[in-house]
């Protein structure tokens, strides 16, 4: 998943990943909703490997792609990345190189994060692996083998 908080090639529109009072087309004095965790959804929703990076670390980018593509279930990698033409015009980041400077200091690897205070955590994000689960049986194991049973009349 890109998630650059908005919809950028299509006006502008805040998205439920905009930050709570960053500006966008449709919420011109600021966003009045709370920030959406797509991690967390993803996690609720099943999924057994869920990751987090920048676009400004493109091997991790590599790494958890990969380690999501041989993951056997569900993997969801959601990568931030900021939209400078929408998200940042209107937010007042001053350039391209500003915002991507902020997405390298505000990530930090959930290795990082586990020796920190909620006090350092604040306004940063982890990155890494976030959720990784390798005992929950894969889906579609499970749906064969319910076929299998409804096949054989049990």
């Amino acid at each position: 998943i890109m998630n650059n908080y908005i919809y950028g090639m299509t006006g502008g529109q805040f998205s439920p990943c905009t930050p709570t009072g960053m500006l966008a087309s449709t919420t011109p004095y600021g966003n009045p909703d709370p920030v959406f965790d797509i991690s967390k959804l993803a996690i609720g929703a099943g999924a057994t490997f869920v990751a987090r990076t920048t676009a400004m670390h493109p091997r991790q980018i590599d790494k958890l792609i990969t380690q999501g593509i041989k993951h056997k279930g569900m993997a969801i990698i959601e990568v931030l990345d900021d939209c400078p033409t929408s998200y940042g015009r209107r937010n007042k980041f001053r350039s391209v190189i500003d915002m991507m400077k902020r997405l390298k200091k505000d990530a930090v690897p959930v290795t990082a994060a586990a020796k920190m205070t909620p006090e350092q955590l604040e306004g940063k994000f982890l990155t890494g692996v976030l959720y990784h689960d390798t005992e929950l049986p894969e889906y579609c194991d499970q749906y064969a083998a319910l076929t299998k049973k409804v096949q054989e009349g049990a």
